[in-house]
């Protein structure tokens, strides 16, 4: 669920950029991009508010304040728990840190978590290509608006490449198969995009297939659980580790791969 909000999160925010844009643009004499950040401001506050009282919190911890999760949903989570022997949530200590950094696993869950998430980066940068087509006489293809609403069409595929690989874990009670068989699709969108010399509709292939690819999330993190299922310090860590580094990377990486005087087109 988690990683399909974000799908979904990103689907609304280009229906909200698109009605912005046709509805609210210069509406007393506020552009369309600054109403943009003020809507995004009451939405944020708005979910701190109410953030409190939407997270149950662990098991063993319940959050008094999540009136609406009742003392039999705590008692299937434990269940849950007890079932696949999870143990409850312990302080992090200095150990804590000694143990995770001299797990081997730990650096290949890292590497494979930033490695897969740079090699789609390039969904990024798609409403910059879309908004430089233009026909014969020198007009936009897609117009203004319509740049912010075509990548509502890559999210949907993100949204049911999500939900694919998290079944197909369970039902093929397999992690690693999954993640190489996202791997393999990814493969001619990668070579599109690497020679660019092709159709326009092979880049609209490679660019929707990319959003796809980033259905990655649900089977790594699974297979984390199923390599240290009794350690809930170890399996925190690195989860922080791997988001960690792949925004380290991230910050500086787009410079070179992406310079921003090629755009759109990235030699």
């Amino acid at each position: 669920f988690y990683h399909s909000s974000q799908a979904v999160g990103r689907m609304l925010s280009g229906a909200l950029q698109t009605a912005i844009q046709e509805t609210m643009a210069d509406a007393h004499g506020i552009r369309g991009w600054q109403w943009t950040f003020i809507i995004n401001c009451v939405m944020i506050i708005r979910m701190a508010l109410i953030g409190p009282f939407l997270i149950p919190d662990f098991p063993d911890k319940p959050n008094p304040l999540a009136f609406w999760f009742t003392k039999r949903d705590y008692e299937i989570a434990r269940m849950w728990l007890e079932r696949f022997r999870r143990i409850g949530v312990r302080p992090i200590k200095l150990a804590s840190f000694k143990r995770t950094f001299s797990w081997p696993k730990l650096y290949l869950v890292c590497y494979l978590y930033v490695g897969m998430l740079i090699a789609v980066s390039g969904i990024d940068y798609f409403q910059l290509w879309l908004k430089s087509l233009v026909r014969s006489d020198g007009a936009n293809v897609w117009g203004i608006t319509r740049p912010n609403a075509i990548p509502m069409g890559g999210r949907a595929m993100q949204l049911v490449g999500v939900w694919t690989a998290a079944y197909c874990c369970d039902l093929f009670r397999t992690r690693w198969a999954v993640l190489l068989a996202i791997c393999f699709v990814g493969i001619p969108s990668c070579i599109i995009m690497s020679v660019w010399d092709v159709p326009t509709s092979a880049k609209y292939y490679a660019y929707f297939i990319l959003y796809m690819l980033q259905s990655h999330g649900p089977p790594l993190w699974a297979w984390l659980s199923d390599m240290c299922p009794t350690d809930a310090e170890q399996r925190t860590l690195t989860l922080g580790v791997c988001i960690t580094a792949y925004y380290a990377i991230n910050a500086w990486s787009n410079i070179f791969i992406f310079p921003a005087k090629q755009a759109p087109y990235y030699s």
